[in-house]
Order: C-alpha cells, then sequence, then structure tokens
C-alpha cells in the first residue's frame, strides 16, 4: 500500500539522515491525515491509494506554481528546493505515457478494431486494446 512505502521511506530517510526527503515526506503524511480528516468529516471511508494520487498531484501543482514564482523573484535556492520536493513526490505517482507511446497505442486500438474513424471505435471489454486505454485512462485520471 501506498501509506506503507511512505512511512517506509520516511524510516529510510531517517536513517539515511537526508533531511529534504524526510520533512518532504513527513509533510505528506501529513497532508494524507488532513485528507483523511476532511473525507472523515463528510462520513467518507479514508483515502483509497487511487484517491491519494490526486492529492500528490495536487502537491506537486502546488509546487510547480512555487517553482515559477520563485524562478520570477529571483529565488533560485527555494526554486530548488521546490523542485526536489516534487521530484520526491513524483516518485510515488505512476508514470507517466510519453507522446510515443500514446500514439502507439492508440495506433495499436485502432488497428486492432478495425476502425475507420472516431464514430467506428468502439472497444471490446475482452481487447488488449481496452486494456491500453483504460490504463491510459487511469493514467491521466486516477480517480478512475
Amino acid at each position: 500500500m501506498l501509506r506503507d512505502d511512505i512511512n517506509n521511506a520516511v524510516k529510510d530517510a531517517m536513517r539515511a539522515k537526508e533531511e529534504r526527503k524526510l520533512s518532504t515526506l513527513r509533510m505528506v503524511n501529513s497532508t494524507i491525515k488532513n485528507a483523511d480528516i476532511a473525507a472523515r468529516g463528510e462520513g467518507k471511508p479514508p483515502l483509497s491509494d487511487a484517491d491519494l494520487m490526486g492529492v500528490f498531484q495536487k502537491m506537486i501543482k502546488q509546487r510547480q506554481e512555487s517553482v515559477e514564482l520563485y524562478d520570477k523573484g529571483g529565488r533560485a535556492e527555494l526554486a530548488n528546493q521546490e523542485r526536489e520536493e516534487i521530484a520526491i513526490i513524483s516518485a510515488y505517482l505512476p508514470k507517466q505515457m510519453s507522446e510515443d507511446d500514446v500514439k502507439a497505442a492508440i495506433s495499436a486500438a485502432i488497428a486492432e478494431t478495425g476502425a475507420a474513424g472516431m464514430t467506428a471505435f468502439v472497444l471490446q471489454p475482452d481487447s488488449l486494446a481496452f486494456t491500453n486505454a483504460l490504463a491510459f485512462a487511469m493514467s491521466i485520471c486516477p480517480a478512475y
């Protein structure tokens, strides 16, 4: 589970005395706990791994915005700190498909189904194209 991976990484960072990683992972744990508390307040169960992906993406987006502001303000050391945090948090997200991988998956789906256009494109649930399309959809929108 993702929470266990993060907690183990916190322990490893403590042992290795990696201060940046340790502080970032502690912040991640804090954000997860806050999100769980918010979900509990709405009568929902603790966040699933898929829900946590959305939380991580939000954290990364916040840091990317901070990097832009720090770069514009001439605060290179703070921008670098945010970039390091982005790298640490990104390690817990699934690898995004490259543009070439997306094009290859689309081409394979078109070839497998024999689609001549968008209206003819229907995926069969037992096909490889369906599996690839579902994996792609999950990679860009982890709520599914």
